[in-house]
């Protein structure tokens, strides 16, 4: 199973436990997980340093997921098996693509948990 990460952001203060967390479930499940984020940042090099492969990707507009074209082509290219979203312009952005593309999108909800950012997953984790 492929399983691309999307967490439109550069910088967690939770991406280390998050990164260690995918480590064990990846072997468990044994899937092949990718992270999809946004350039610079100290994300992209603690999840390289963990191992996992890394796309990074600048949306247009965070607010518009239709304007954001370069993720659905990155989608198509990666064709996943889910997309899992972390943050709420990235449920809105992949879940739209993820719907759009015929891909389920399964949202964890970190903050913001408004309706707008979620309705096109296809499950909501908490």
């Amino acid at each position: 199973m492929k399983i691309l990460h999307y967490v439109d952001e550069n910088n967690l203060s939770w991406g280390r436990p998050w990164l260690q967390l995918l480590e064990e479930t990846g072997k468990y499940k044994n899937a092949e997980q990718l992270i999809l984020c946004r350039p610079g940042g100290t994300l992209k090099k603690q999840a390289e340093y963990a191992g996992f492969s890394v796309i990074t990707y600048n949306p247009i507009a965070s607010w518009c997921p239709w304007l954001c074209v370069g993720l659905g082509r990155i989608i198509r290219e990666v064709s996943p098996d889910i997309i899992h979203t972390r943050l709420s312009s990235a449920a809105a952005l992949g879940g739209y693509w993820g719907r759009k593309l015929g891909i389920p999108v399964v949202s964890t909800v970190d903050k913001y948990p408004r309706k707008k950012y979620y309705e096109n997953a296809s499950a909501v984790v908490a």
